[in-house]
């Protein structure tokens, strides 16, 4: 998979690979990538998560949520790999990307994606509709 992600969406893989590591998760899930985009700053993400009738706040308790019922390992040291479903929502971000003529796979398109799930309570039509808007 040749992906091309802009420095925010990459700060946010580290992340979301660093709190799964830290909570001895053996894939990073959306619930971790989720997490990673609410707690950065300089992005449209809380305006996204607003426009998809929810907050930082509420996304980022959304994700902690889903974290506590996951599986750990312990006794290894090896690196968390992507999720089956998160491997979907890359796939599906790329989708976004190339449908919005953009070239990188921003935060914009990692959120949508999420949404998308139905996991965490956010309206993907609203988050959609509101990127443009914020794009100007």
């Amino acid at each position: 998979m040749d992906l091309q992600l802009t420095n925010k969406a990459q700060e946010a893989f580290a992340q979301a690979a660093t709190t799964a590591t830290g909570k001895l998760h053996p894939n990073i899930e959306p619930a971790h990538l989720l997490l990673a985009l609410a707690a950065q700053s300089g992005t449209t993400t809380p305006a996204l998560l607003t426009a998809g009738g929810s907050s930082v706040a509420a996304a980022t308790a959304a994700a902690e949520r889903a974290m506590a019922a996951m599986p750990q390992v312990t006794g290894g040291t090896q690196q968390p790999q992507l999720s089956t479903t998160a491997g979907r929502v890359i796939q599906q971000a790329q989708q976004y990307m190339t449908a919005m003529g953009d070239s990188y796979v921003s935060t914009d398109h990692l959120l949508l994606a999420i949404a998308r799930t139905g996991q965490f309570g956010l309206d993907a039509d609203a988050v959609e509709a509101a990127i443009p808007e914020l794009r100007g």
